[in-house]
């Protein structure tokens, strides 16, 4: 495991054991704009998204072996440095672009749906793109 992954992986442990973290992001993220034309964010939405992120296991394919496994997503730095600015406040367009492609696949998720079929299915990627926007800022 590289230093990023470890550090990424210590920033996901804290953000998700954090029982007000969700709340906090909240507060920050009450009135802002949504692709959907809403406003704000909401305290369960977000607690969603973190659970659906940080502890929920998933139907992933196995790198190895090809097949399914279930297990939690991996930590991934960008999407911690991006959790950090939604708990601090100081979040970036990309960032409330992750929380609606995370939230939109989470509320397709079932207990039988691969990762991938949430993905393709909710259309997260087309209408929440927040790699292809990270790439972007970078």
């Amino acid at each position: 495991m590289s230093a990023q992954d470890k550090w990424a992986s210590e920033v996901y442990d804290e953000i998700h054991t954090d029982p007000v973290v969700a709340e906090k992001m909240a507060s920050h993220l009450g009135d802002v704009e949504r692709t959907s034309g809403q406003r704000g964010f909401r305290h369960d939405e977000i607690s969603e998204a973190l659970r659906h992120v940080m502890q929920n296991e998933h139907k992933l394919t196995d790198y190895d072996t090809g097949g399914t496994v279930s297990r939690r997503f991996d930590a991934s730095p960008d999407m911690a440095d991006a959790w950090l600015r939604l708990r601090e406040g100081a979040a970036r367009p990309s960032d409330l672009v992750l929380l609606e492609h995370e939230i939109t696949e989470s509320n397709y998720m079932k207990p039988d749906a691969t990762y991938a079929e949430a993905h393709a299915h909710a259309h997260a990627n087309e209408s929440f793109n927040w790699q292809q926007m990270i790439e972007k800022e970078n």
